[in-house]
């Protein structure tokens, strides 16, 4: 007999742990978290808890969040996960746009429409197109800025990208003539064609260690910019003389009217100087092999053109048939005489 009362009691004593645990977590669901509150406290708390819904965000979920009044111990049911919506030009009033003049903007990272939750994540193709924004704060949801989102808001002084946005798409910002300045964050990888062009009151541009891609004329046209740089460490492109310069091909694919074109570029890329109507002269080393289409385009004041050869140098060069297109009345002065156009 006392054999099976000491076997009894052990038994007893393996089991009681074990109810005592499930005792302690009544009311909440099997195998919720508790690892962020005090183990001993919530094993011997008598719960009570309370009910709060909490909104998701840009980065996480929501639910109802159950939390007991006693030791803090918390769970979430009814998780509530975002659909992905990315805003158009048929849908921007849903995150309040209104359309008034000169209006401001603020993009959400979510929001409730019929109890359904939205997380925004894209600014689309002409969602803003030709709107009279004057500035705009775009949540850290959004991942994407595509083609022409803000094309020709003559009206946007001020825009907040944030770090989550990796791309902007083709002319996203084209003709944002107020536009003085821009702050392209290091989340940014791709930079498409004529993506700031003509922003003629953009007065400088800071490219970032993450950009992988720059397209062609992505800051063509912009009359005032005096200054380029690029991130140090940036694998793919460098600024040197006011230029912004592909390492691998050693093309110049953008300049301003304060450049000064390096020995060592070989190439002017195509629309590099395009639309600045104010350059007058500018030198060019000759290292330069080619000259691609649209390169002077538009630059209506040119009037000289110094190369650092002789005229059968410059003859050697590859030009484009539109590589001057629009451009003044220049003279091309070589070291050993001088080109009229």
């Amino acid at each position: 007999m006392k054999t099976i009362i000491k076997i009894a009691t052990f038994f007893a004593f393996l089991i009681m742990p074990a109810l005592v645990i499930s005792s302690c977590n009544k009311g909440s669901p099997l195998g919720h978290d508790t690892s962020s509150a005090d183990v001993t406290t919530t094993l011997n708390c008598h719960h009570n808890y309370t009910s709060t819904f909490v909104k998701p965000t840009a980065k996480e979920d929501g639910g109802t969040k159950h939390t007991c009044a006693n030791c803090g111990d918390s769970y979430i049911t009814d998780i509530v996960t975002p659909i992905n919506f990315t805003i158009t030009n048929q849908n921007r009033e849903k995150v309040g746009y209104i359309g008034a003049e000169g209006e401001t903007l603020v993009i959400p990272a979510v929001f409730e429409e019929d109890g359904v939750w939205y997380r925004v994540v894209g600014v689309g193709r002409a969602a803003f197109y030709k709107c009279n924004l004057s500035s705009i704060v775009i949540s850290d949801s959004v991942t994407n800025i595509e083609k022409s989102a803000f094309f020709e808001c003559h009206s946007l002084t001020s825009i907040v990208i944030p770090d989550s946005v990796t791309s902007i798409g083709e002319e996203a910002f084209y003709a944002c003539t107020a536009l003085t300045s821009i702050n392209i964050p290091d989340s940014v990888t791709s930079i498409g064609y004529a993506a700031f062009s003509l922003c003629t009151s953009l007065l400088s541009i800071t490219i970032p260690s993450n950009v992988t891609y720059i397209g062609n004329e992505a800051f063509s046209g912009c009359a005032n910019l005096v200054n380029i740089t690029v991130a140090s460490d940036n694998v793919f492109y460098y600024n040197k003389g006011n230029c912004l310069i592909e390492k691998e091909s050693t093309t110049l694919i953008q300049g301003c009217t304060t450049s000064s074109i390096p020995q060592e570029v070989t190439k002017i890329g195509h629309g590099a100087f395009r639309w600045l109507k104010s350059l007058t002269n500018i030198t060019i080393p000759n290292s330069i092999t080619s000259i691609g289409s649209a390169a002077f385009w538009g630059c209506h004041s040119l009037e000289s053109i110094t190369f650092e050869g002789t005229i059968a140098q410059w003859d050697a060069v590859y030009k484009d048939d539109s590589w001057d297109t629009y451009a003044g009345s220049y003279t091309i002065h070589c070291t050993d005489g001088d080109i009229t156009k």
